[in-house]
């Protein structure tokens, strides 16, 4: 126990210094990064479009690496590759990548990582004027009617709410983050395949969700075509969120189907303390471990490594 605690106040220390050295635009490079790190912190930051200062972002497409702050002395970088809603872009993810890119990771933790915003906006289309709703599933869609067989997931200018299309819109919005994150990476001359790379589904209220006991089942049906696309893709996919926003939005859904057995990276914790006492939680969202918990600490997200815990 003893030892415990001096590695808290070490880490606390160690985290509280890096936490005050943020720092505006171009990123550092991978030296420098290492110089920054301190040997006693498995901790990383994840940082997406807030941390923005200028756009690289222009008619649809990446026109430059635009620029950010950024947190000192980082072990591994989280970055959310959307704006806030999985239909929207993160202006400045070129300058972001670029920054994870160069720092030097853990050894259960990849230096760059990603995060997607998720939703399911199904049962207020009309409401929203929603835009990104598939017009016909995929032959290959688990949830269609007849195996092998597309169905339309539109009906008299109006979509059709259930669990193939729900899950088609999880593959599409994936599929569309996915195009970001190739076409920022090439801008910003970062050399790292997503089959090489953890994504993060970011399941929180603040997006648009169904609900009721049919919502929650297509809820975890858009999560299923998310992870289904990136997991094509050959990356490896947890679940980012509290265990209260997961119980409103997926509920124990997300503990049968493909959801079931993935990582967890939760969020919630107050300080260094209760992030590790985090890392002990049992069961997590799906029923998988916890490899990551987050506090915030002086305007930066941290994010402490579970796995590389003594």
């Amino acid at each position: 126990m003893a030892r415990r605690v001096l590695l808290l106040r070490a880490l606390s220390a160690a985290i509280a210094s890096l936490a005050a050295g943020a720092m505006l635009a171009a990123p550092a490079s991978a030296a420098d990064g290492r110089d920054r790190v301190s040997a006693l912190s498995p901790v990383g930051n994840d940082i997406s479009y807030p941390q923005c200062t200028g756009s690289g972002w222009a008619d649809g497409i990446y026109t430059g690496t635009g620029s950010t702050t950024v947190p000192m002395g980082a072990r591994f970088g989280i970055v959310g590759v959307n704006g806030g809603t999985a239909a929207v872009a993160n202006p400045c993810l070129p300058a972001q990548l670029r920054w994870a890119d160069s720092l030097p990771g853990l050894d259960g933790q990849a230096p760059l990582q990603l995060y997607v915003n998720t939703a399911n906006p199904g049962a207020v289309l009309e409401q929203y004027e929603v835009t990104t709703w598939p017009l016909v599933t995929d032959p290959a869609n688990p949830y269609n009617d007849d195996d092998g067989v597309a169905q339309a997931c539109t009906k008299d200018g109006v979509g059709v709410n259930d669990l193939a299309c729900s899950w088609q819109y999880g593959w599409n919005r994936a599929e569309w983050t996915a195009s970001l994150y190739d076409e920022a990476a090439d801008v910003a001359g970062v050399s790292v395949d997503l089959a090489d790379t953890v994504v993060w589904l970011d399941v929180e209220t603040g997006n648009t969700w169904q609900t009721g006991t049919e919502g929650l089942e297509r809820n975890a049906a858009a999560l299923e075509g998310m992870a289904a696309l990136y997991v094509q893709r050959g990356a490896e996919v947890g679940l980012y969120s509290t265990a209260y926003q997961w119980n409103l939005i997926v509920g124990a859904n997300g503990l049968t189907g493909t959801l079931a057995g993935l990582d967890s990276w939760l969020a919630g914790a107050t300080n260094l303390r209760t992030a590790q006492a985090f890392c002990d939680t049992r069961p997590a969202l799906t029923g998988g471990d916890v490899t990551l918990t987050q506090w915030v600490q002086r305007g930066f997200d941290n994010d402490l490594s579970c796995t590389d815990l003594p």
